[in-house]
């Protein structure tokens, strides 16, 4: 008989109180509704696997057993042994937490992958007005998906040197993004006020869904050029073009971690020679 699949499975019932009492106590701890869905999602995920009836018998060998044979990346491993952690030592504390054995995960630096320009003039023309705005803000701007969701027209200011757009990132962390294109900067204005306030209205709170806007993205990129490509191309352009300040482009990107922003980041051949010519023993 075939096993139906696990995200299919309805959450044990001795695991529904448990996870609520986080839920409120990640609410209470001032974790972004983002991050606790997030959150939420792995410990379900994890409940209809282990087939467990009770969180308060899992042990520290099933944890490990389970886990083991899930193929996930380095990233979603990470995330699902933070979340686990998170959760069980909210049952336990820290001293009979089973997920301490969990091991830590290594996650090996990834190779920049930024969208060719040919690729992304190719799509801007022939894209819609509403997808033209989401590829720029991604490639021009660097913004993530969800963060391009929530664009509204109250996120528009002006600085001393320009207009600026306020994004809220992962954990509520607010940055300020310089719009350098004014053209951009006007449709956003032009764009939002006639839509209530937000620049890609939707059922989410107002808003478009993220899912929906990587979706709105893709049908005009073609593989595997996606809308987190083209946050690398930001990143590698407004590098290179930008004066190499690689802290600037961390915080115009919204990376809590300098090896985050380097691993969206790729440096040309003429920057390696020149790193080399730099080192040559003057005779």
């Amino acid at each position: 008989m075939e096993l139906p699949h696990p995200l299919l499975k309805p959450v044990p019932d001795l695991w529904k109180a448990p996870i609520e009492s986080w839920e409120l106590q990640l609410r209470a701890s001032g974790y972004t509704a983002r991050t606790i869905e997030t959150r939420l999602r792995h410990i379900r995920r994890i409940a209809r696997g282990l087939r467990v009836p009770d969180p308060r018998a899992v042990s520290s060998d099933q944890l490990l057993t389970w886990c083991g044979t899930q193929q996930w990346m380095a990233e979603t491993r990470h995330a699902h042994y933070t979340s686990l952690r998170l959760f069980f030592k909210h049952l336990y504390g820290d001293d009979d937490n089973p997920a301490k054995i969990l091991p830590t995960v290594r996650r090996t630096g990834g190779i920049p992958h930024p969208t060719p320009e040919d690729v992304l003039i190719q799509a801007l023309n022939t894209a819609d007005d509403r997808t033209e705005l989401i590829l720029l803000l991604a490639g021009q701007c660097g913004l993530r998906a969800f963060e391009i969701a929530k664009v509204h027209r109250n996120d528009l200011t002006y600085d001393l040197l320009g207009m600026c757009l306020t994004v809220r990132g992962k954990g509520g962390k607010e940055r300020s993004i310089p719009v350098e294109d004014l053209w951009l900067g006007n449709r956003i204005l032009a764009v939002s006020s006639t839509n209530g306030g937000f620049l890609f209205p939707g059922s989410i709170d107002g808003h478009l869904s993220p899912r929906w806007v990587s979706v709105v993205a893709s049908q005009v990129l073609p593989s595997p050029w996606t809308l987190h490509t083209l946050r690398h191309r930001f990143a590698t352009r407004s590098f290179s073009n930008g004066g190499k300040d690689i802290i600037a482009v961390q915080e115009m990107l919204g990376h809590a971690s300098l090896a985050t922003t380097r691993r969206y980041t790729m440096t040309d051949d003429e920057a390696h020679r020149t790193a080399v010519r730099g080192a040559l023993v003057q005779v």
